[in-house]
């Protein structure tokens, strides 16, 4: 029976469970994976093989589904499961989107290449809901999901000049879904030799977190800042 609370109720929740980090190619995203204990890898880019780290490496969709599985048998069997990139798993949804949408009854004359030259937009719900569907087998595989993806430079307009905005290379309303269920999203970038983490909002770079500890923080990168208590 639910009973309405006449309190507060404290915080339950502290470090992140479903943490975005993102930022340009080679900058340094599948390195410090391979440093965070307990990590698995879900490595769909083949770019950790430049790393000693606790991997799997998945060329296709069929392979992501089978580490899924696996995973979904043992829930919890890592600390930290994180995927190497969401922005290439972007790129299977369109295929798988496309045969799906050739084998509905409403696309099964249509012969483009693929989904997204549908018109009016119509093929970004095909795409929307393959993208769901290669994320959704990881729910319930672990506490803390990690997902990776790359940077996009786009331009905005601010006091009527034009200036590079940071953000997440998806397509609008996928970037949406993903920022929604991220409690945390990290920008990564260089100053000079060492590599930082911004958690810090801005109108041109994409960040945000619900862990207090790390609103408007920017910080040389450590994973004891961002998981303080599952890694003291």
């Amino acid at each position: 029976m639910i009973v309405l609370p006449t309190s507060k109720s404290a915080a339950t929740t502290i470090e992140p469970r479903v943490l975005l980090l993102y930022g340009a190619p080679k900058v340094g995203k599948t390195t410090v994976l391979s440093q965070l204990p307990d990590c698995l890898t879900i490595d769909v880019e083949g770019g950790s093989g430049y790393v000693e780290s606790l991997r799997v490496v998945c060329k296709n969709p069929a392979e992501l589904a089978e580490v899924a599985s696996l995973l979904r048998k043992e829930p919890n069997k890592y600390k930290f499961i994180a995927i190497d990139t969401v922005s290439l798993i972007e790129d299977w949804a369109e295929v798988i989107a496309t045969d799906n949408y050739k084998k509905s009854a409403t696309g099964k004359n249509f012969t483009g290449a693929t989904v997204l030259t549908l018109p009016n937009g119509g093929g970004y719900l095909w795409l929307r809901l393959a993208f769901q569907e290669l994320l959704g087998q990881f729910s319930g595989t672990c506490s803390r999901i990690i997902f990776v993806g790359h940077l996009r430079d786009k331009l905005l307009e601010k006091n009527g000049k034009e200036v590079s905005a940071k953000d997440l290379d998806l397509t609008g309303k996928i970037k949406a879904i993903i920022c929604a269920q991220a409690d945390t999203i990290g920008y990564l970038y260089r100053q000079g030799k060492d590599l930082h983490i911004s958690f810090r909002t801005f109108e041109d770079v994409l960040c945000g977190t619900r862990s207090t500890y790390l609103v408007g923080q920017d910080f040389v990168f450590d994973w004891k800042k961002i998981y303080p208590e599952t890694l003291k």
